[in-house]
């Protein structure tokens, strides 16, 4: 009985911990793999300027060379936490957020109060662009390769200018594939640096 025993628990690590630890590892490679898919580039994003709410020159230099996030200013409580979350884990300006305002008297700043969320214009890397006109709307639309529709669509871009990830606001799920994909887009050395620090509850 006592041979029995010692032939099960030496059957047990080397036949069955070995095949646990090959499904694990295997699953969480296909789980990476299936994302970094999700990111194959879309399309280039052609070379742009604007001006920031506050008089900043938001342009192709500014972003390239590191990811952002591109956002079309909505009210939704979720996706302006959301965005503010990124944009503080990056303080080091790793990751910059464009958000287009609708109209250059758009009161942007009442919102983000109204969610108690702060902003430090000179340090952040989060960027408010108002949209002067229909004709501009057209011309982001097209950049971003969207349709008219799609404004609820919050965008990943590459370092290297070519569009990564289109995520539906209105999609359940899509704050943590957002935030998963920011990751996976980051350089190596500071992707360790990410995980999504969830706001604790008083």
């Amino acid at each position: 009985m006592k041979k029995i025993i010692q032939y099960a628990a030496l059957g047990l690590l080397l036949v069955v911990l070995p095949l646990g630890s090959f499904y694990y590892l295997k699953k969480g490679f296909n789980f990476q793999l299936e994302n970094l898919q999700m990111l194959e580039p879309k399309g280039d994003v052609p070379a742009f300027s604007f001006l920031s709410n506050e008089g900043d020159t938001i342009n192709t230099e500014l972003v390239k060379g590191s990811p952002h996030v591109v956002h079309f200013f909505s009210d939704d409580e979720t996706t302006l936490k959301l965005l503010h979350q990124i944009s503080q884990q990056f303080k080091d300006k790793d990751v910059h957020l464009i958000s287009y305002l609708p109209n250059t008297n758009f009161d942007y700043k009442n919102i983000l109060k109204k969610y108690n969320i702060e902003i430090n214009r000179k340090k952040s890397n989060w960027h408010f662009i108002p949209i002067k006109n229909e004709a501009e709307l057209a011309q982001l639309t097209s950049m971003y390769r969207l349709s008219p529709n799609d404004k609820n669509n919050i965008l990943i871009i590459g370092k290297d200018m070519k569009i990564r990830g289109y995520y539906d606001e209105n999609n359940d799920t899509f704050e943590d594939v957002l935030v998963r994909h920011v990751a996976l887009m980051l350089p190596k050395d500071k992707k360790a640096e990410i995980g999504f620090e969830r706001t604790k509850e008083k």
